[in-house]
């Protein structure tokens, strides 16, 4: 069973006046609808650059069959991601050799539209060909989604998660 959390950070809009929509840095994000925080006012969320930072995977000590992730000595993985957009892949991160824990600082740059599937997938490449470590896919990406600034994905002995920000 996958675990999708979403968190919000520390930044976000408010409303001073009841009329326009400001950003204020120490607020929870209030816009409404499909706006997002985009520099001091709420503004539409879609189409809209965003940057994926600071994507941290942490994987588990042997795959899903029980096998070790390479022949390194503690069998560990050799982690990276790729991240797709409406199936689309638009990136891949560098490979991060033989570690369990793995941190891409980025930025990441995704162009986003209402409803799209935001996908990240971990895997593990030994030199043999890539292994799925965890399928981090946010299906339907929403403004509320984004407001949030924050995406957290779990499952047994794995972790995914990474900030969001509109550029």
């Amino acid at each position: 069973m996958r675990l999708v959390l979403v968190a919000v950070l520390l930044a976000g809009c408010s409303v001073d006046d009841g009329t326009t929509p400001t950003c204020t840095v120490a607020s929870t994000d209030t816009c409404s609808g499909d706006t997002v925080c985009i520099g001091t006012t709420c503004q539409p969320a879609f189409p809209h650059a965003y940057a994926i930072t600071q994507l941290s995977i942490t994987a588990p000590a042997v795959q899903m069959n029980g096998m070790p992730w390479s022949s390194a000595p503690d069998g560990s993985p050799s982690l990276y991601a790729d991240i797709s957009v409406a199936g689309a892949k638009i990136t891949t991160t560098m490979v991060n050799p033989t570690s369990y824990n793995a941190t891409f600082s980025g930025p990441f740059a995704v162009t986003l539209d209402a409803n799209v599937d935001l996908d990240v997938k971990a895997s593990s490449n030994d030199g043999s060909g890539a292994l799925l470590v965890y399928d981090c896919d946010v299906p339907m990406i929403s403004a509320l989604v984004l407001r949030t600034h924050y995406v957290l994905c779990s499952g047994p002995g794995v972790t995914m998660n990474y900030t969001i920000q509109p550029n």
